[in-house]
């Protein structure tokens, strides 16, 4: 098949014909003139140019146009001019009349064009151009719509990144914030452990105790030297001065105690100090030995005493009586120039005969009745003459000094007695290991009475091991008079001679042992009535 294309001869006269003209004409046929539409019926013009897809050139068959209107030729490549106008395609099956033919042809597409619809043809072709213009601004400004949602979209998660950075920044300050909350707290709080700890600190407790002075106190005889020990202590050490306070009390001529008592407490992590001030369960009453010889001869000691320590509280008190001894003296010497006078035949002055004063026993047995019922103790001072009342002040700084380290003492007595005030280290002086317990024992049998010696312990001991063994042996006596005698029989062997020998322990001492290994009386005497 020749696909050569003619283009020297398509010229109209003299006229010059553009070379793309020429090819398009060649291609498609030229448009024929007004007057030729006239003459000639209408006729379609078929173009013949086709292209191969085979490599080898085979001979075509000779076209046979007057048996079929179309022409079979091979598709068009990909790529189409966009100088040729758009063409409606209809797909036939080859045809050929050729016996043996068929395999030489390829497959073709049948181009049907009318006559004089090329002008048509390209305007359908510019609006379907137009069209796919349209639809591809569409699509395009869809697609920007998209674009848009799109950015918005990220926009927004851009702004929720923000957002939750800005979260996580906030929740990292407030740890952050928390945390340093929590390390000043806890710096409080063990400033605040410190603190309080320091009140049982045995240089630190002269800090947290306040001595108060009832006016009175201050003008009685020995109250200038109580004042001059509390502020120059005997030691001359800073941690033994106390501060002291002059207020009035409700008992006159009294001093008491106030603790200052620091505490803590955390409130929404702060650490809030509290300060509170504690009566002591002390005082010291100051008394004349005139005034207290007055109360023991009107018989008004005992009440005055119940008053004064209900009115302090129910403290412990403590009557401290000056001029003791020398009101004791002033009757003495008194009666002396009463006796000289009468021995010279002289009338003794009449303020020698007026001293009526109260024995020494009438007023210590007083003191004492009040210490035996837990009403007040008592402490007696005198002047001297070369210290003048340094030992009634000096008494007052040392139990202002005990009251200062009394919870210092009672934490350590708890701790290292666990809980019980009477009991022995293992380690101290006063215990007593099991392997000593014999000899425990024998102390306890010499304390009976001072007959009993190492040597009649020690035969008790050897008979009856323990006290246990003791109480049984009574139990299985019969009478009272068998128990008291179970012991004396018990022969002792001597070593304070040479010679040696046996004597017995005796009815008495077997008795007051018997009496107190069983008597539950306690006011019960082990001498015989």
């Amino acid at each position: 098949m020749d696909f050569s294309i003619d283009i020297s001869s398509d010229s109209d006269g003299d006229e010059e014909v553009p070379f793309a003209v020429r090819v398009a004409r060649k291609t498609f046929g030229k448009k024929p003139s007004k007057e030729e539409m006239k003459k000639s019926p209408k006729r379609m013009k078929v173009s013949s140019s086709a292209f191969s897809d085979s490599d080898c050139d085979l001979p075509s068959p000779p076209p046979q146009a007057s048996i079929h209107d179309s022409v079979a030729v091979t598709p068009p490549p990909a790529f189409i001019s966009p100088y040729r106008p758009s063409t409606q395609v209809r797909i036939s099956p080859p045809v050929s009349t050729l016996p043996g033919t068929e395999e030489l042809l390829p497959d073709t597409e049948e181009l049907e064009t009318e006559e004089f619809g090329l002008g048509i043809k390209s305007l359908s072709s510019s609006s379907s151009v137009m069209s796919r213009m349209s639809s591809k601004s569409s699509k395009s400004s869809s697609n920007s719509v998209m674009v848009d949602n799109a950015g918005k979209e990220n926009k927004k998660t851009k702004e929720e990144k923000e957002l939750e950075k800005l979260k996580k920044l906030e929740e990292k300050l407030n740890k952050q914030k928390s945390k340093d909350l929590d390390k000043q707290s806890s710096k409080a709080l063990k400033e605040a452990e410190k603190v309080t700890a320091k009140q049982t600190d045995k240089t630190e407790v002269h800090k947290y105790l306040l001595v108060v002075l009832d006016p009175s106190t201050v003008s009685s005889p020995p109250g200038s030297e109580i004042l001059n020990l509390l502020s120059n202590p005997p030691d001359s050490k800073a941690e033994s001065v106390f501060q002291f306070s002059v207020e009035k009390l409700p008992v006159p001529e009294s001093l008491c105690w106030r603790r200052k008592i620091l505490s803590y407490e955390v409130t929404d992590g702060q650490v809030q100090m509290i300060e509170n001030w504690q009566e002591e369960g002390r005082a010291l009453v100051f008394l004349s030995a005139d005034d207290l010889a007055d109360k023991v001869k009107d018989g008004s000691l005992r009440s005055w005493a119940v008053n004064a320590k209900t009115k302090l509280g129910g403290a412990h008190v403590t009557l401290m009586v000056y001029n003791y001894n020398a009101y004791f003296k002033t009757d003495k010497n008194a009666k002396e120039r009463v006796r000289k006078a009468k021995v010279r035949g002289e009338d003794p002055a009449r303020k020698d005969l007026a001293v009526e004063k109260v024995s020494q026993y009438k007023i210590e047995e007083a003191l004492v009745s009040l210490s035996l019922d837990r009403i007040a103790d008592h402490l007696t001072f005198d002047k001297a003459t070369d210290k003048g009342w340094k030992d009634c002040g000096g008494s007052v700084f040392h139990q202002t000094r005990a009251v200062a380290e009394a919870p210092l003492k009672l934490k350590k007595g708890l701790s290292g007695s666990a809980g019980f005030s009477f009991w022995a280290k293992a380690d101290g002086k006063d215990s007593v290991a099991p392997k000593n317990l014999p000899e425990y024992w024998k102390q306890v049998l010499m304390q009976v009475s001072s007959g009993v010696g190492l040597e009649k312990a020690s035969a008790i001991a050897s008979k009856y091991p323990s006290p246990a063994e003791l109480v049984r042996a009574y139990s299985r006596c019969g009478s009272t008079k068998e128990c008291e005698d179970l012991l004396a029989s018990l022969e002792v062997r001597r070593t304070d001679n040479i010679l040696g020998g046996t004597r017995k322990v005796g009815p008495d001492i077997s008795r007051r042992i018997y009496l107190v290994m069983t008597e539950n009386n306690p006011n019960a005497f082990l001498s015989k009535k």
